[in-house]
């Protein structure tokens, strides 16, 4: 019995190892298992990781390619561009010496006036009056002076020693846009005596051939379309005013010009920033043809007008009502004609005083600014606020800048 008791004592505690052994090796088979697809779910992982950053790099590539490719079209076709302005300076530039050559040739060889090209050799103090300009087809040539300015500043444009100037124009009124009005204008970077003679010029284009007139506003308009464009105009706290002179009507190059541009660069919407300084003479004189010129571009492209050179105030409203104009820059000494001249209220000829306003009334009640330039000195600033000015431009205001300090580099957009 007892050797029976001890072999079955035997017998369970082989059979419980045999069983507890298999209960490891089952637990130690699932470990494995379960480690081997874990390392199979890993690598799995890391193969798709490697894939999907592949694919990635494989996207960027691609992109960085197309981006490069699309510069480098970009840059050829600037390039193109610049090429054809270029030639098109150069081809002005010859044709300039070639028109001072003849003038020159033509009074050396003769005493008389020479009747084709308008100049009066025997009164060489008429050198000094400012061009004038009797219709668009006939136009007095400037003298060899102005010949040899002109040439000169030709030559600094095609050097790119021409700058963009900023004049502020500063509200006289709380306004919570933001809003900077500059007024532009354009200066010679030079070194010697002659920079006051060449910036004179360009201070008053007036005194510039139209032919030189139209090359300078293309550049100053460029310039301009670069900033906006640049900021994004929807974002812009930067408004522009650009004067408007004779070359904007002579004929139509200049505003096809300028429609091509707006095309190029409509979804920046540039009119909304820029104010187109129309003189009231100059208006007046290319009526028929400056009328629908402005009309397009204020009602396609938002371009504001304000009047400027005002030196009669009786037709004001009808000159505002003809441009649309919403802005009137009148000069300090001129500002209390204003308040003096009155109009009536109603068409009636027998209007009494009492049925009449002064035209800061009329201007005001039809949300017409007035900007009031000439501001030197503390006192005229005064004098424009009592007389109910809206904006002040001048000296005393802000003196001309030569760049804004917000803007970026204009050079790495190209408009043609």
């Amino acid at each position: 019995e007892a050797k029976d008791k001890a072999e079955a004592e035997a017998k369970a505690r082989a059979e419980q190892e045999a069983k507890d052994k298999a209960e490891a090796e089952a637990k130690a088979r699932a470990e494995q298992d379960a480690k081997d697809k874990a390392e199979a779910e890993a690598k799995a992982r890391a193969e798709q990781d490697a894939k999907d950053k592949a694919e990635a790099e494989a996207k960027a590539a691609i992109a960085a390619k197309d981006k490069i490719e699309a510069e480098l079209k970009a840059i050829t076709e600037a390039k193109e561009k610049a090429e054809a302005e270029m030639n098109a300076a150069r081809a002005t530039k010859d044709k300039l010496e070639a028109e001072l050559k003849a003038i020159t040739e033509a009074k050396a060889n003769s005493s008389t006036p020479i009747a084709e090209d308008n100049i009066q050799t025997t009164e060489p103090e008429s050198k000094a009056e400012p061009l004038t300009t009797e219709t668009d087809e006939t136009k007095t040539s400037p003298d060899s002076s102005t010949q040899n300015i002109e040439i000169h500043i030709q030559k600094l444009i095609d050097e790119k020693r021409i700058i963009q100037t900023y004049q502020p124009v500063m509200a006289m009124f709380d306004d919570d846009s933001g809003v900077n009005l500059y007024k532009t204008g354009i200066k010679a970077i030079l070194d010697g005596e002659d920079e006051d003679a060449v910036n004179e010029k360009l201070s008053d284009l007036s005194l510039l051939s139209v032919a030189l007139q139209k090359v300078i506003n293309e550049w100053s308009l460029r310039q301009i379309f670069l900033r906006i464009t640049e900021a994004d105009a929807e974002n812009s706290k930067n408004h522009f005013m650009i004067t408007v002179n004779e070359a904007w009507f002579s004929d139509i190059s200049l505003f096809n010009w300028l429609q091509k541009i707006l095309s190029q660069t409509k979804k920046y919407a540039p009119g909304k920033s820029i104010i187109l300084d129309v003189p009231v003479d100059i208006y007046k004189k290319h009526q028929k043809r400056a009328k629908p010129l402005i009309d397009t571009l204020h009602k396609s492209h938002d371009f504001r007008v304000c009047l400027s050179n005002i030196m009669e105030f009786e037709n004001m409203t009808m000159d505002c009502q003809l441009t649309q104009s919403k802005m009137l820059m009148v000069h300090v000494d001129k500002l209390p004609q204003l308040t003096e001249t009155f109009i009536p209220l109603e068409k009636d000829i027998d209007a009494d005083e009492d049925t009449k306003q002064n035209l800061i009334q009329y201007m005001e009640s039809n949300g017409i600014r007035v900007i009031t330039s000439g501001i030197e000195d503390a006192t005229l600033l005064t004098d424009a606020i009592t007389n109910g000015t809206d904006y002040a431009i001048g000296s005393f205001i802000g003196e001309v800048q030569n760049s804004l300090i917000e803007a970026g580099t204009v050079e790495s957009f190209d408009l043609s």
